[in-house]
């Protein structure tokens, strides 16, 4: 079902329930219709097209919808459960694609925030927190009149391939920096001394629309060094930087845990081919799951080529995760440290939740195919189009959930 149908059906049925005219939705859609092709140059109008009418169309008659409720002073039970279903009024993280967050909307585990800067007439705002102890996600909201950029910085055409904001272009997020009670958590590119990140990774990804975006920080374990964990409530502050805009906006949010994680620390082993793979940790919330592993060259041969200098063969191995009913969970992301005396990578991978807590789940590893035997090359497909993996039997590891 299309934007626009699912909009219809839920815009109509809301109607009903609050006896408004049948034709109320009709009524919306066609005097915000009439505003729309105005507000856009004929050049974003091209660069725009499809992608971009109907979802503009949709949430202009939610919005215009809610003020009519909002005006009545009336919300009965029924309107309110309707109005939660509509992106707009529920908030970012709905529009997100990604599972555990739009979980975490649905369960009440994000935190409504309303905080903001602006400078050069632009403001941005702060509009949604999660955090379940191993991510924190930030929900940003940029209002920039007269700008056709998207915030985050590319967006897909309408052929489906990514477009990239030319450099120079206004009110692009840049850059990130952030701060938990005070102390840094990442470091950035701007910042030489320190190029890596210390505490974490810091990300960003498209929120649902042209002026919203996702900040993700993701802890390193950092096994053996561990630093301090975030605490269970804290004060985040964000720096961020916008391209043409030389203030730099802060912010900043109180965060909280909300979450009961169940937490996992077996020490698995597994040995094949000079390679030893050690199950570290897991950690599993309704919003998030985190493997930790550490996969160690054991002999000479495998040490040679095993750091990123001498072409990263530990960093090649993937891995999926499948509970007992075969369900895999969708890789978010995954960040390491390579510690060459050893030499061992230690790896973070951050996957959506579970649908359930599983009694047991499995890490599979596995190695891409390619055409010509090397990583540098181009995949091996198989029957359906999709990059062939050869999987290490020998390392697959089964864990039991308490």
């Amino acid at each position: 079902m299309s934007i626009e149908e699912q909009m219809r059906h839920r815009l109509q049925q809301t109607a009903a329930d609050m006896k408004c005219p049948d034709d109320l939705y009709e009524r919306v859609w066609a005097s915000s219709g009439k505003h729309i092709p105005q507000r856009l140059s004929r050049k974003e109008a091209a660069r725009r097209g499809r992608i971009y009418r109907k979802p503009v169309v949709a949430l202009i008659v939610a919005a215009a919808l809610f003020l009519i409720v909002v005006a009545s002073g009336f919300v009965s039970p029924v309107m309110a459960k309707s109005l939660k279903s509509i992106p707009l009024v529920n908030g970012i993280f709905k529009l997100a694609g990604d599972l555990g967050l739009k979980t975490a909307a649905e369960k009440g585990l994000t935190e409504e925030v309303h905080y903001s800067d602006s400078h050069d007439g632009i403001t941005v705002n702060v509009k949604e927190v999660m955090y379940d102890g191993i991510r924190a996600v930030v929900a940003i909201q940029r209002e920039a009149p007269g700008t056709g950029s998207y915030f985050h910085g590319n967006y897909r055409g309408a052929d489906g391939t990514i477009v990239v904001e030319p450099e120079g272009t206004k009110a692009v997020l840049r850059n990130v920096k952030l701060y938990a009670n005070g102390e840094a958590l990442n470091q950035t590119l701007d910042d030489p001394a320190n190029p890596s990140p210390e505490r974490g990774a810091v990300t960003w990804v498209d929120g649902g629309n042209a002026d919203s975006v996702l900040i993700n920080f993701m802890e390193l374990s950092k096994p053996g060094q561990e630093l301090p964990k975030l605490p269970e409530s804290f004060g985040l502050t964000l720096e961020l930087t916008l391209s043409g805009v030389e203030e730099v906006y802060t912010i900043e949010v109180p965060v909280k845990k909300n979450t009961n994680n169940v937490v996992v620390s077996p020490e698995i082993s597994n040995e094949y081919e000079g390679i030893q793979l050690t199950l570290v940790k897991a950690e599993l919330s309704p919003i998030s799951t985190k493997i930790t592993l550490a996969a160690k060259a054991t002999d000479h041969e495998s040490a040679k080529d095993a750091g990123p200098g001498a072409g990263g063969e530990l960093s090649k191995i993937q891995y999926e995760l499948f509970d007992e009913q075969g369900q895999m969970p969708g890789q978010l992301s995954s960040q390491g440290e390579y510690r060459q005396k050893v030499p061992v990578l230690y790896q973070d991978l951050i996957y959506e939740p579970f649908a359930s807590t599983p009694r047991q789940f499995t890490i599979r590893p596995y190695l891409y195919v390619f055409k010509d035997g090397k990583a540098s090359g181009e995949f091996k497909l198989d029957e359906h189009g999709m990059p062939l993996k050869n999987y290490i039997k020998e390392l697959e590891m089964t864990v039991q959930v308490p």
